[in-house]
């Protein structure tokens, strides 16, 4: 598989680089793009799966707006696949509301992939500063875990999307959408949980008495990283 992985203005350079990683380990080495290469149309050249990973969505929109989502649009719209993860998923809906006591943004926009509504931060991570542990129900009944922080949950889902899981532990909101276009051949996953995280990229690991996460919470990361795989590569 060839992946393009954004790693312009407004991406999270921890993000891409914990993405990276991830990638790696299954064989797959994502080329890392701009904002440039996408409005040269670099997304054309045989990448199957063009990533936006976490950050901050204004940078998204100040770097990509006007012709560099457009180019995106267009590779969803021919066919390619796209993963927006917590900024990138933000980014990628129509509809966004984030109220933080450091931001605010509400915005619609005329052309989006997702035509609902991401709403944020859902969860605000422990102490603020780190993601927490969250639980995820995947539609076909199994159960594992993730790593959110400042995350949306999608609501007002459309015809062509598809909840992919939820989290039972906050009222079974909807935290991961599939996508497609009219014709069914481009898919966009959106996620708000960040699968590519291992439990000490958190506060965990800065609390020396606990001794790490229970070896469910352990089994329950490596699940999701394998279910979303699964996606990503169908």
């Amino acid at each position: 598989m060839k992946v393009a992985i954004y790693a312009g203005p407004g991406a999270s350079e921890l993000s891409v680089r914990l993405k990276t990683t991830w990638f790696s380990s299954l064989g797959v080495h994502p080329v890392r793009v701009g904002p440039r290469d996408i409005t040269d149309g670099l997304l054309s050249q045989d990448f199957q799966l063009f990533v936006l990973p976490g950050g901050e969505s204004r940078g998204f929109h100040l770097a990509l707006n006007g012709k560099g989502f457009e180019a995106i649009l267009a590779y969803w719209c021919g066919g390619g696949k796209v993963w927006g993860s917590c900024a990138g998923a933000y980014y990628l809906s129509r509809n966004c509301h984030y109220n933080d006591s450091n931001l605010q943004v509400h915005r619609e926009l005329p052309e989006a992939i997702f035509q609902g509504t991401a709403t944020g931060p859902y969860h605000k991570g422990l102490m603020g500063v780190a993601g927490v542990s969250v639980q995820l129900a995947w539609a076909d009944g199994t159960l594992s875990r993730s790593r959110c922080f400042r995350d949306p949950i999608f609501t007002n889902l459309g015809p062509h999307d598809t909840a992919l899981f939820t989290y039972p532990e906050r009222q079974n909101s909807v935290g991961g959408v599939l996508c497609r276009n009219s014709s069914g051949s481009g898919l966009a996953l959106l996620t708000s949980c960040h699968p590519e995280m291992a439990w000490c990229d958190g506060i965990e690991a800065m609390i020396p008495f606990w001794g790490g996460p229970p070896p469910d919470w352990r089994q329950g990361w490596e699940t999701t990283k394998r279910k979303l795989w699964n996606v990503l590569s169908q």
